[in-house]
Protein backbone atom coordinates (compact mmCIF):
# COMPACT_ATOMS: atom_id res chain seq x y z
CA UNK A 1 0.00 0.00 0.00
CA UNK A 2 1.41 3.38 -1.14
CA UNK A 3 1.81 6.08 1.97
CA UNK A 4 -0.82 8.33 -0.12
CA UNK A 5 -3.35 5.50 0.12
CA UNK A 6 -2.58 4.82 3.94
CA UNK A 7 -2.71 8.56 4.90
CA UNK A 8 -6.37 8.80 3.17
CA UNK A 9 -7.29 5.43 4.22
CA UNK A 10 -7.31 6.74 8.27
CA UNK A 11 -9.57 9.28 7.75
CA UNK A 12 -12.68 9.07 9.35
CA UNK A 13 -16.36 10.20 8.89
CA UNK A 14 -16.01 12.84 11.31
CA UNK A 15 -12.63 14.28 9.78
CA UNK A 16 -14.00 13.40 6.23
CA UNK A 17 -17.22 15.51 7.03
CA UNK A 18 -14.64 18.58 8.41
CA UNK A 19 -12.03 18.47 5.17
CA UNK A 20 -15.48 18.78 3.05
CA UNK A 21 -16.76 21.72 5.17
CA UNK A 22 -12.81 23.48 4.56
CA UNK A 23 -12.57 23.07 0.94
CA UNK A 24 -16.37 24.65 0.80
CA UNK A 25 -15.12 27.50 3.20
CA UNK A 26 -12.28 28.22 0.67
CA UNK A 27 -14.39 28.36 -2.48
CA UNK A 28 -16.39 30.42 -1.08
CA UNK A 29 -13.55 32.87 -0.02
CA UNK A 30 -12.27 32.41 -3.53
CA UNK A 31 -15.21 33.23 -5.18
CA UNK A 32 -15.84 36.48 -2.79
CA UNK A 33 -12.65 37.53 -4.42
CA UNK A 34 -13.89 37.18 -7.46
CA UNK A 35 -10.93 34.63 -8.25
CA UNK A 36 -12.33 31.99 -10.66
CA UNK A 37 -10.92 28.36 -10.38
CA UNK A 38 -7.69 28.89 -12.97
CA UNK A 39 -7.07 32.58 -11.27
CA UNK A 40 -6.70 31.05 -8.02
CA UNK A 41 -5.02 27.91 -9.18
CA UNK A 42 -2.47 30.48 -10.87
CA UNK A 43 -1.68 32.46 -7.52
CA UNK A 44 -1.47 28.95 -5.93
CA UNK A 45 0.94 27.63 -8.60
CA UNK A 46 -1.39 24.32 -8.64
CA UNK A 47 -3.30 22.62 -11.14
CA UNK A 48 -7.00 23.35 -11.48
CA UNK A 49 -7.94 19.75 -10.57
CA UNK A 50 -5.04 20.35 -7.54
CA UNK A 51 -7.42 23.32 -6.55
CA UNK A 52 -11.11 21.31 -7.28
CA UNK A 53 -9.43 18.25 -5.15
CA UNK A 54 -9.10 21.02 -2.39
CA UNK A 55 -12.61 22.61 -2.20
CA UNK A 56 -13.86 19.02 -2.54
CA UNK A 57 -12.16 18.60 0.77
CA UNK A 58 -10.16 15.30 -0.62
CA UNK A 59 -7.56 13.87 2.17
CA UNK A 60 -4.81 13.77 -0.46
CA UNK A 61 -4.26 17.27 -0.87
CA UNK A 62 -0.98 18.41 0.63
CA UNK A 63 -0.84 20.91 3.73
CA UNK A 64 1.25 23.08 1.96
CA UNK A 65 -0.94 23.63 -0.78
CA UNK A 66 -3.93 24.07 1.96
CA UNK A 67 -1.33 26.77 3.21
CA UNK A 68 -0.86 28.44 0.01
CA UNK A 69 -4.82 28.70 -0.64
CA UNK A 70 -4.57 30.58 2.90
CA UNK A 71 -2.16 32.31 1.93
CA UNK A 72 -3.83 33.52 -2.14
CA UNK A 73 -6.73 34.76 0.64
CA UNK A 74 -4.68 36.41 3.05
CA UNK A 75 -6.16 34.10 5.74
CA UNK A 76 -2.75 31.91 6.48
CA UNK A 77 -1.97 33.71 10.51
CA UNK A 78 -5.96 32.59 11.15
CA UNK A 79 -4.08 29.08 11.91
CA UNK A 80 -1.74 30.26 13.62
CA UNK A 81 -4.34 31.52 16.29
CA UNK A 82 -6.45 28.32 16.21
CA UNK A 83 -3.17 26.21 17.26
CA UNK A 84 -1.66 28.97 19.92
CA UNK A 85 -1.27 26.75 22.80
CA UNK A 86 -3.29 29.18 24.60
CA UNK A 87 -6.21 28.10 22.81
CA UNK A 88 -5.81 24.30 23.15
CA UNK A 89 -8.03 24.04 25.89
CA UNK A 90 -8.32 20.29 26.00
CA UNK A 91 -4.26 20.06 25.77
CA UNK A 92 -4.20 22.26 29.04
CA UNK A 93 -6.68 20.05 30.72
CA UNK A 94 -4.25 17.00 30.15
CA UNK A 95 -1.15 18.76 30.87
CA UNK A 96 -2.72 20.05 34.68
CA UNK A 97 -4.13 16.83 35.40
CA UNK A 98 -0.70 15.51 34.51
CA UNK A 99 0.86 17.81 37.15
CA UNK A 100 -1.36 17.60 39.56
CA UNK A 101 -0.86 13.95 39.44
CA UNK A 102 2.89 14.55 39.60
CA UNK A 103 2.81 16.86 42.50
CA UNK A 104 0.22 14.36 44.39
CA UNK A 105 3.00 11.51 43.68
CA UNK A 106 6.04 14.18 44.85
CA UNK A 107 3.89 15.42 48.07
CA UNK A 108 3.42 11.62 49.34
CA UNK A 109 6.94 11.05 49.73
CA UNK A 110 8.30 10.98 52.96
CA UNK A 111 11.84 11.98 54.54
CA UNK A 112 12.44 7.98 54.67
CA UNK A 113 11.70 7.92 51.15
CA UNK A 114 14.37 10.74 50.36
CA UNK A 115 17.04 9.42 52.64
CA UNK A 116 19.70 8.31 50.22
Amino acid sequence: MSRKTLSVAGIGQSESKELALVGEYIKIARKRRGLSLRDFSVRMMVSVPTLISLENGSPSVGIGIFFRALAVLGLEKKIAVILAPENDEAGMGIEIRRVKAIGVRKNSLTETDLDF
